[in-house]
């Protein structure tokens, strides 16, 4: 019998509805629910938690084993001899039922039993679950079955994090464009996996950076993806910054645990149809202005001022009110821009002069502006733009030097 279990961190728990009694049961509660252990090869190690109940009732107690699915989520089985190779011989319980009370919780103990020749990882699990047969048949009652995980490290020689990746696929779903690539952990050992591949064009220009993780990872908001012995697991991203057809590069980049490491390049025909319909990212109705260049560089002319021009670029799905400092003073003087306030619509671009008064300040001075920007929803953020003082070679050493520029 195969159960798929609810994994949140090391939580993981069974609910099933069955059509078995309508009888109250003992409202369980068990603690904790993971158990780590690090135990040498050829020995017993005792483990215990504990099962708390509302009120007096016989609890079962049943070995199970894990494997890991494609997704990244837990499958636990019950061992039946002849259905599937397992290591649950190792684990033995002092009691496989028992009656518990509400007055004070049960104290559920077993050990694992290594042989001699072990290594790795190994997983197990306790499913802890009321007796039904001790309930009416009348009805339709909700038991849930709570899974108690217990993690062994075997002792030993350091085992190498190692994998294998399957060529990446670059596909179309009704998001837009994934990626995704199988990991199969061939080791003896789990491990956390942070994978990030780069998007390039024919030009190789960086479009973006995106984080490949499995299914479960993404459900839960985890960094990373941890991968178990023997598993393979899909790893996903999404891509947003491709919009037109040609050819792309990936390059992945999947670190293995602390040691391990794969490192793959791959190209990539992006067709027309790939990209008919696209559907709008969300992530752009929220993205932030942007501008160029980076950073100012500031060169006096003969009446002691620096002119320079700003392009921003508005990469969201609404419209922007800009806001530039009507009187604005630094440590180099005063400046002003030119306009003092400005509409950037969907996807505008628009020129910013800045004028600003240096009076023979070093080459190599830092300064920055800050400007308010206005979502079309009313909230405001500030953009801060460096700028650094230039000689009028464009040195940052020497002083006092100028330049004449002449504005038509």
């Amino acid at each position: 019998m195969f159960y798929r279990m609810v994994w949140v961190g090391w939580a993981f728990y069974l609910v099933l509805l069955a059509a078995v009694s309508l009888a109250k049961g003992a409202e369980l509660s068990v603690s904790p629910m993971l158990i780590e252990m690090e135990q040498k090869p050829n020995s017993k190690q005792g483990f215990s938690f504990s099962v708390h109940a509302k009120k007096r009732g016989k609890i079962k107690l049943t070995p199970y084993g894990m494997v890991q699915k494609e997704t990244g989520h837990m499958e636990f089985f019950q061992s039946r001899p002849g259905q599937r190779k397992s290591n649950t011989a190792y684990l033995v319980l002092q009691k496989n039922s028992m009656t518990v009370t509400a007055k004070r919780p049960a104290l559920i103990k077993g050990k694992v039993i290594l042989p001699r020749r072990v290594r790795g990882t190994h997983l197990f699990a306790v499913m802890v679950e009321e007796d039904s047969s001790t309930l009416d048949k009348k009805g339709i009652r909700i038991n849930v079955r709570y899974a108690v995980v217990i993690k062994v490290n075997v002792k030993g020689r350091k085992i190498r994090e190692r994998g294998k990746m399957r060529p990446l696929a670059l596909k179309r779903d009704k998001k837009g464009l994934l990626i995704s690539g199988l990991l199969i952990n061939d080791s003896l050992q789990d491990y956390r996996v942070l994978a990030e591949v780069q998007v390039r064009d024919k030009d190789n220009r960086l479009l973006e950076r995106i984080h490949l993780k499995s299914f479960a990872s993404w459900k839960n908001g985890e960094k990373t993806s941890r991968i178990f012995p023997g598993a393979k697991v899909l790893l996903l991203g999404r891509i947003t910054k491709i919009t037109q057809p040609g050819i792309y590069t990936l390059f992945a980049v999947i670190r293995l645990g602390k040691r391990g490491q794969i490192v793959t390049r791959q190209k990539f025909q992006v067709t027309p149809a790939m990209l008919v319909n696209m559907p709008k990212v969300s992530r752009g109705s929220r993205a932030k202005v942007t501008y160029s260049p980076e950073t100012l560089k500031l060169t006096a002319r003969a009446d002691g001022s620096a002119l320079n021009f700003l392009l921003f670029h508005n990469p969201s799905g609404h419209k922007v009110e800009m806001n530039f400092p009507a009187n604005g003073r630094n440590r180099a003087g005063a400046y002003t821009f030119f306009p003092k306030t400005m509409t950037l619509r969907k996807g505008g671009k628009k020129r910013v002069l800045l004028k600003q008064q240096l009076s023979g300040q070093k080459a190599g001075m830092s300064l920055s502006y800050s400007i308010e920007v206005v979502t079309d929803g009313g909230k405001s953020y500030r953009l801060n733009i460096p700028a650094i003082v230039q000689s009028r070679s464009g040195k940052k050493t020497g002083q006092n030097e100028t330049r004449r520029v002449v504005l038509r």
